[in-house]
C-alpha cells in the first residue's frame, strides 16, 4: 500500500514538472500576421541585463489581435485542464520577442519575484521559419533537459517554475511569442 502510495505521488511530482509540446497552435498564415504585428510596432526595444539580451514588445490586446489572444488562452486552458489543475485568473500580455545575433536568456524562473508569484504556465511559440543556428529554447524539466520545436506555430507549455533558458544565438533571426496565465495564489 504505500509503495503505491509513493508511486503515485512520484507520478504527479514528474506531471507538475513536465514540459507539454503543443503542435500548430498558430498556422503559417496566422505567424505571418503575427509578423506583420511586429513590423508594425517598431520592434526596437532592447532588453538587455544580466538574464537576457533580445529585442521585445508587448502587443496590447485589441480588437484586431483578439485572435490571437483567444487562441492563446484556449491552449494554456486546455492544457492547463489537462495536466496540472492550477487555480487561474488571466492571461498577461503577450510578449514578442526576437534573438538576433549573439542575443540570448540565461537560465531563470517566471515565477519568483513578488510582481511575478502568481504565475502559473508559460507558452512560447516559434513565430516564423527555422532558419538561425542557436537560439534554442529549453525547459529544465521532470524527464531532463527539453528542447522546443523550432517548427512555425508550434509551442511548448510548461510551469513558470520549470528553469528555462535560450542558448546565444549565432547566425539568423528567432521568433517568438510568450504569454503567461496567471493564478489565484502566489507560489509559496
Amino acid at each position: 500500500m504505500v509503495t503505491s502510495l509513493n508511486n503515485s505521488t512520484s507520478d504527479i511530482k514528474k506531471e507538475m514538472c513536465s514540459a507539454r509540446h503543443c503542435k500548430g497552435v498558430l498556422t503559417s498564415k496566422e505567424c505571418q500576421v503575427v509578423l506583420g504585428y511586429i513590423e508594425a510596432l517598431n520592434l526596437n526595444k532592447v532588453r538587455s541585463d544580466i538574464l537576457s539580451k533580445v529585442d521585445q514588445v508587448i502587443l496590447e490586446r485589441s480588437p484586431e489581435n483578439d485572435w490571437l489572444y483567444k487562441k492563446v488562452q484556449e491552449t494554456l486552458l486546455k492544457i492547463n485542464d489537462e495536466y496540472y489543475q492550477f487555480e487561474v485568473v488571466g492571461l498577461e500580455d503577450i510578449q514578442l520577442l526576437e534573438y538576433h545575433f549573439l542575443h540570448y536568456m540565461h537560465p531563470h524562473f517566471d515565477c519568483f519575484t513578488p510582481s511575478t508569484s502568481d504565475r502559473k504556465l508559460v507558452i512560447s511559440i516559434q513565430i516564423g521559419p527555422d532558419r538561425y543556428l542557436g537560439g534554442n529554447l529549453f525547459v529544465r524539466a521532470a524527464e531532463g533537459l527539453i528542447r522546443a520545436s523550432r517548427n512555425d506555430g508550434d509551442a511548448l507549455v510548461f510551469p513558470a517554475y520549470l528553469q528555462h533558458f535560450v542558448s546565444r544565438i549565432f547566425f539568423g533571426k528567432r521568433t517568438s511569442l510568450v504569454c503567461r496565465l496567471r493564478g489565484k495564489n502566489d507560489l509559496q
